[in-house]
């Protein structure tokens, strides 16, 4: 078996640990129908030190890996691992989650709630910041308390170590608050044309009508009135 085979082969194995086994211990966010984010999954073997591209995961299927591939997201064929629902009153009081920032005021305003996948539950601070990292650049941890989580009908479940709901409910992120917008009205910059120099006068318009000159012999100008000054 030459290295090429060789390498392929580890990789299998590799992938379906991740996928098939235990995804929750890579932080990895499986649907109902297993399929995880094919870019997380890199993401993931790029942590561990794993030179993976696309192509790699392609030759395997070629060569018949036991995975699928559907649009973006892949799984393995064979998936040992099962996601339980947890009861709201058995929650930790506190949880953590992440968000992209500029999502930050529609958060507070609405919720959490995602079409593709489920919403990440972490147990302390550092866990969602090391996945939000992963997902977005300077991702927001939001503290939440799950209280709100029985009012709202928040389905929770477990998968391995990792927790995740349907729906996390405004009412129970506690912080931080986004910060305020500056509303303050700036002084508008005066118009071209118009600005003022250091011992000039500005003539205003009257708001007088537009005038038209009438027909007929135009009316003398200064060289005129001058002419006539001097005969005088």
């Amino acid at each position: 078996m030459g290295k090429r085979e060789i390498r392929g082969s580890e990789l299998e194995k590799e992938l379906n640990y991740i996928l098939g086994r235990y995804p929750d211990e890579f932080g990895l966010i499986p649907d109902e129908m297993g399929y995880v984010s094919l870019k997380e999954l890199l993401a993931v073997l790029s942590e561990l030190g794993k030179v993976v591209t696309k192509n790699d995961i392609n030759e395997l299927l070629l060569r018949g890996g036991a995975f699928e591939i559907k649009g973006n997201r892949i799984r393995a064929k064979e998936i040992f691992f099962s996601r339980e629902s947890i009861p709201n009153d058995l929650l930790p009081p506190t949880l953590y989650t992440f968000i992209r920032r500029r999502a930050h005021e529609t958060v507070f305003r609405e919720g959490i709630r995602y079409l593709d996948q489920m919403v990440p539950l972490f147990r302390n601070r550092e866990s969602a910041l090391k996945m939000g990292n992963r997902k977005t650049q300077g991702p927001v941890i939001l503290e939440l308390s799950t209280k709100a989580f029985r009012g709202a009908k928040t389905q929770v479940f477990a998968l391995g170590n990792m927790l995740m709901a349907d729906y996390i409910p405004k009412d129970s992120i506690v912080g931080p608050r986004p910060e305020a917008k500056d509303t303050k009205e700036r002084p508008k910059g005066k118009e071209v044309g118009h600005q003022e120099l250091p011992g000039s006068v500005v003539l205003k318009p009257e708001g007088r009508p537009f005038q038209r000159v009438p027909k007929g012999k135009k009316p003398k100008g200064w060289k005129e009135s001058m002419r006539k000054f001097r005969k005088r």
